[in-house]
């Protein structure tokens, strides 16, 4: 079959048709003295055709060899790529590194405009002495006055804002980087990485490929035992709930999850729509969804009874409210409204009293102000159940921030 396959003829295709850029890199198996082969054949006549025929473009510079044993050295790997990218294509080369395989490593820049870079807070770098003298400063002393609804979202709105604003002018956005490093690697496969490269260039000079074959194979090897053992710990090291989520992400990382049937009240549902309602039903009852539009009744007036108040006072303490400030691991991921416990527990003596009086007017008014009724939850289902009670309601910021 003449090259390249159909596969490839309808990714061409599709890019041209939708207007997209395209790189390839692939092992073309074809020869023709244009992109360096030392001689010409069939597919390389038929390939060569096929791309001036497509306007693709083949960005091979040299005629290096992409493809090395002991019996020949040849071009046979081809990085090819649409017009408009091809000429941010930069630096093509074959690196002198061994690659571990008979094809050789291709190296290459794409020179365009770099998307802005990823930036972040980290809540452990944050300058929790500044943050505590901006929290004194805006709510030492603070009280509300709360005698309605609207004023009960608006206290709550304030107290939000100020702890937000003191920790982003304390914490300084950084750029996010990524850790390369991977857990299964380690000294001794360093020193057999060492061991084949050294093979490799030997074999180069004076065509002795045996000893190279066999560090290759035992490098391998020893790679292939180390991830499984890597991995093997890893999974039996998962005994919480937190370690079971992150791993569901790694597992699903095309973040594609499709709803399936579900079986609420003796009948399976008919589409997904009824799906992602019934265990909101079942594990929630009387929820909705939040929209822009809800909020306060304006102008409601409250008459607060002295049995009102004498309960909240006895429920809502600034004993038990600190105790269960500190109850939580300060850098836990924050939730909707953007706090995180830290925020709070950094200066709960100054926080404690509004904490206080939003808990109580809460409470004694019977209305919970619209950010603290926001969440988002993930549900987990068991293996081999459809009932909506099988599925497990996950908090998906169960796992701490960047740390």
């Amino acid at each position: 079959m003449s090259p390249p396959p159909e596969e490839v003829q309808r990714l061409i295709e599709r890019c041209r048709m939708e207007k997209k850029q395209l790189i390839l890199g692939c092992d073309a198996n074809a020869h023709h003295k244009v992109w360096g082969s030392t001689d010409i054949n069939h597919r390389g006549e038929d390939l060569l055709d096929f791309l001036f025929s497509s306007n693709i473009e083949i960005v091979n510079v040299g005629n290096s060899p992409t493809f090395m044993n002991a019996i020949r050295r040849e071009v046979i790997d081809l990085t090819l790529a649409t017009p408009f990218i091809a000429g941010m294509v930069k630096n093509w080369g074959v690196s002198e590194e061994p690659s571990m395989s008979d094809h050789m490593a291709i190296e290459f820049n794409v020179e365009a405009t770099a998307s802005a870079d990823v930036e972040c807070r980290i809540p452990r770098k944050t300058d929790w002495e500044l943050y505590i003298a901006h929290i004194s400063f805006d709510l030492k002393g603070l009280k509300y006055n709360i005698s309605s609804n609207e004023d009960l979202e608006n206290a709550s709105a304030h107290f939000t804002s100020c702890l937000k604003r003191a920790f982003e002018n304390n914490c300084p956005l950084r750029k996010k980087t990524i850790s390369r490093d991977v857990p299964w690697w380690n000294n001794h496969l360093e020193n057999l990485k060492k061991t084949s490269r050294k093979a490799f260039n030997k074999a180069k000079r004076e065509g002795s490929w045996n000893a190279y074959r066999l560090a290759l194979t035992n490098y391998n090897k020893e790679v292939r035992k180390a991830k499984r053992q890597s991995w093997r710990s890893f999974c039996e090291g998962i005994d919480k709930t937190a370690p079971a989520a992150r791993l569901q992400k790694v597992l699903s990382k095309d973040h594609f999850n499709p709803i399936g049937q579900i079986k609420p009240c003796g009948e399976f549902t008919n589409d997904p729509q009824e799906s992602l309602k019934a265990p909101l039903e079942t594990h929630f009852p009387g929820s909705r969804q939040i929209t822009s539009e809800d909020g306060a009744p304006a102008g409601e007036v409250y008459n607060l009874t002295r049995w009102d108040s004498q309960k909240a006072g006895r429920l809502f303490t600034p004993e038990r409210i600190e105790w269960a400030i500190k109850s939580f691991q300060p850098f836990k991921s924050a939730c909707m409204d953007g706090l995180f416990p830290a925020m709070l527990q950094k200066d709960v003596e100054v926080l404690i009293d509004p904490i206080t009086e939003l808990f109580k007017a809460s409470f004694t008014r019977g209305y919970i102000p619209k950010s603290w009724r926001e969440a988002r939850v993930v549900f987990i289902p068991k293996e081999g159940r459809k009932g909506s009670r099988s599925l497990n309601p996950i908090d998906p910021y169960a796992s701490p921030p960047f740390s």
